[in-house]
């Protein structure tokens, strides 16, 4: 299964409360508050509050050549993610987005002014109230200082780049960029004054309070997170500097491999599939594999902050005389489908339609077809292997020896201890989770929000009575 870093797992913890994903903006119709045609790119934000984190939610949409308006949202505290448009209607005021591909909707009322959207977030069972507001610009502030240095915490170092910026109305705010991670822009709310530098990134249980040196040059202060303390120096540097991701193993081209683009059909779930056939030089036919991502929805390339792995693995095997499918999962990028609806079983036929169609091909060895699945994917391989006499091979690369909720809650503790967080925390979370997955594998039905809520709070009530959190009990992972 996929791990997490240290910065971001209470960001990926509190997914338990719903809410957490980036999800796909949608397509507005014609309606008396909705701009005219024609109008330049709109942006609207929001922030979402989910108890333990506040997301930032950028919204681009603009009229395409049909008539229709399409655009992105990006998640700012999640590595400024963007996510394609999905689908949004407006009927006599009344908004109504629905983000198929993390199992989301929005629903809201357009102001008469219609500078704002004010209304519900629901997902996994849980509702959060949510209002976007039209913005010129996404980063309304002047960018005033740049800082940089480094967290060293549970044996690991983290390179951080911090940009200050002041707003017009004179309050203070500040974007972190996790380097090693791939996590850009991360918002934090600040407070400054002559010698007092203090920041919270609410979105992974964070918080810094340093002093400003007398050069002015340097802040010395204390990073906490998860229970943990740990001292941390901030360098002034250059208001442009920064730290691009290196990404060394990644295949530039030209190749010496042909590439091409390719789409196939899974009949049976009337879903049509999108990907990249990279085929060694030579007359063939080749063996090939077909390469099956992890838990989430991926691109062909399966990418995950800033990682190509499934890239790199083609061209290596491509390299090597072995032809390679890599498809972008049922509702991502270019194929069709709902990803959120979609089970194991259902990914498995997608799986089986890109051996009938390599099958098909005349560079392709039919006798010679493998599978290699990645996490979640080392379960579905095996699922087609059983099934499909022509499935030569199965490679599995951190395939599952146990069930997902074992998984889940092992997964979860470790995490946990290991950026140092309270044993009582871990318990806690622990026991939150358990109850979690026993719900859902009592019934079909997402979670309702007040059973959620109620859990939340029993556990905040057991924390707080050991003094494990701060008094306001805001969340049941940000333990001081």
């Amino acid at each position: 299964m996929k791990t997490i870093s240290m910065f971001v797992l209470f960001a990926v913890l509190s997914c338990l409360n719903g809410a957490m994903n980036a999800a796909r903006v949608p397509v507005c119709q014609d309606d008396a508050r909705v701009p005219p045609a024609g109008e330049e790119t709109q942006k609207w934000q929001g922030v979402l509050d989910v108890r333990v984190a506040q997301l930032t939610l950028n919204f681009e949409v603009s009229e395409s050549d049909n008539g229709a308006w399409t655009g992105n949202i990006y998640s700012v505290e999640q590595g400024n993610a963007k996510i394609p448009i999905s689908k949004m209607t407006v009927e006599n005021n009344n908004v109504t987005i629905e983000a198929s591909s993390v199992g989301a909707s929005f629903t809201g009322t357009l102001a008469e002014d219609s500078q704002t959207i004010t209304g519900e977030w629901k997902q996994g069972g849980a509702s959060h109230d949510l209002t976007i507001r039209r913005v010129e610009s996404f980063n309304p502030g002047e960018h005033i200082e740049t800082w940089q240095g480094t967290l060293e915490a549970a044996g690991n170092k983290f390179d951080f780049g911090l940009r200050v910026f002041r707003a017009a109305d004179g309050t203070w705010f500040a974007r972190l960029d996790s380097y090693n991670e791939g996590a850009m822009g991360l918002h934090a709310t600040m407070e400054r004054g002559e010698k007092q530098f203090d920041f919270e990134l609410k979105s992974v249980g964070a918080a810094f309070k340093g002093t400003i040196s007398e050069t002015g040059q340097s802040v010395e202060g204390t990073w906490t997170q998860g229970g943990g303390s740990f001292q941390l120096k901030f360098e002034k540097v250059a208001l442009d500097a920064g730290q691009k991701i290196n990404r060394p193993q990644h295949p530039v081209p030209p190749y010496p491999y042909a590439e091409m683009n390719v789409a196939f059909e899974n009949p049976d779930d009337e879903v049509r599939l999108a990907g990249t056939l990279t085929l060694p030089r030579g007359d063939g036919p080749f063996p090939a594999m077909i390469l099956i991502s992890g838990s989430g929805p991926q691109d062909r390339d399966e990418t995950l902050m800033s990682h190509k792995p499934f890239l790199v693995i083609a061209d290596h095997l491509t390299r090597n005389g072995i032809a390679v499918l890599r498809f972008d999962d049922r509702g991502v990028g270019e194929s069709t489908g709902d990803f959120a609806a979609a089970t194991s079983e259902d990914l498995a036929r997608d799986v089986a339609a890109a051996v009938n169609f390599l099958k098909a091909r005349a560079e392709i060895r039919g006798d010679r077809i493998g599978l290699i699945g990645h996490s979640e994917g080392g379960v579905i391989a095996p699922m087609v292997a059983v099934r499909s006499p022509d499935v030569a091979m199965i490679v599995l690369l951190a395939g599952t020896g146990v069930n997902g909720a074992t998984i889940s809650i092992s997964q979860s503790r470790a995490i946990a201890e290991a950026v140092g967080a309270p044993a009582s925390v871990v318990d806690a979370n622990e026991r939150f989770l358990k109850q979690v997955l026993k719900r859902l594998d009592e019934s079909d039905e997402p979670l309702d929000s007040d059973w959620v809520d109620e859990a939340v709070a029993e556990v905040i009530s057991s924390l707080e009575s050991q003094g494990q959190v701060k008094g306001d009990g805001s969340t049941i992972l940000d333990a001081a």
